[in-house]
């Protein structure tokens, strides 16, 4: 009988067990923490001409900056209007932006606007389909299940004050949540930093 020095084996592998295992840690927790992290997806639009390095300062359009969309009023409670309204000023000052005392002293003006809407996902399952004498993956029935959920909407515009022309877009969505619902403060913040972070344009 052949007999194996198992006491070195097992060195061996526990060597190559601890040598790899930080490799492995290094690989793997970009992966989980990019998974627990959300992106909001951001679309903008500017005008090619307006020149944004001269704004230092900035003010509201109106005492209610809030603009309403086409197709009626959102469902957006006065709380949530003054969450939005602090988020981006916050925001705006956290990138060096001064709120100037009155309108005329600002350089640009800022509105909003609040939208959701009802959208439909639908899924599809393979149903495997079975014959007495074979079975092959070409056979296969599918299931199409539909589900309703609501999606909010926050766009932020930038008007040149001296003009008085918009000359920046900015706008992201998100599927709301029970969470969102109950506690909308943090989606709020998340929303306004990244829209906010395509402004001014590169």
């Amino acid at each position: 009988m052949n007999s194996r020095p198992v006491g070195r084996t097992c060195q061996r592998r526990r060597r190559w067990h601890k040598t790899l295992s930080p490799i492995y840690i290094c690989l793997i927790l970009p992966v989980l923490l990019a998974a627990c992290t959300t992106i909001l997806p951001v679309r903008t639009d500017y005008d090619r001409e307006a020149d944004f390095s001269e704004y230092r300062t900035f003010t509201w359009v109106s005492d209610d900056p809030m603009i309403m969309p086409e197709g009626g009023s959102p469902r957006v409670s006065p709380l949530n209007r003054q969450r939005i309204i602090s988020a981006i000023e916050t925001e705006l000052q956290k990138m060096g932006y001064d709120k100037a005392a009155g309108n005329q002293e600002a350089d640009f003006a800022v509105a909003f606007t609040v939208g959701t809407r009802e959208r439909i996902d639908f899924d599809s399952y393979p149903l495997a389909y079975r014959r007495s004498w074979y079975w092959r993956p070409s056979y296969w029935d599918y299931e199409i299940r539909a589900r309703t959920y609501e999606e909010g909407m926050l766009a932020i515009d930038i008007f040149d004050q001296a003009t008085r022309k918009p000359v920046w877009h900015g706008f992201t969505h998100k599927r709301i949540t029970s969470g969102d619902r109950s506690d909308p403060e943090p989606v709020i913040r998340e929303a306004v930093a990244a829209i906010l972070a395509k402004f001014p344009p590169q």
